[in-house]
């Protein structure tokens, strides 16, 4: 096996100066890194949607199984990501949520 090359030695200056799939990360040593960008290139997964607290942080209204009046509303529920736009699904999870806000409170 030869020597394996690094994303250094893979990236050139050309892929990441035409704006490409990548961005830039100095060090405190002022080194650059460069990372690509993977699927659709939105922040996800943080937290999980489920049915069971041992292995979800929220349920199926976004609401927290921990805390009763905690509701965390974004993209942090997906388990995983693609490349097709969150947007609508994340719109939808939103509006579910409002509703069990609304009647809880007997809105």
């Amino acid at each position: 096996m030869g020597a394996e090359k690094t994303f250094a030695d893979v990236v050139t200056q050309k892929d990441v100066d035409s704006g490409g799939p990548y961005f830039r990360v100095e060090d405190d040593d002022g080194v650059e890194h460069f990372f690509k960008y993977y699927g659709a290139g939105h922040i996800m997964g943080t937290y999980r949607m489920g049915n069971n607290p041992r292995e979800s942080v929220l349920d199926k209204d976004q609401r927290s199984h921990d805390h009763e009046n905690l509701f965390m509303v974004g993209s942090g529920v997906f388990p995983t990501t693609g490349t097709a736009n969150p947007t609508l699904t994340i719109a939808a999870l939103a509006l579910r949520a409002a509703q069990s806000v609304k009647t809880a409170l007997g809105a």
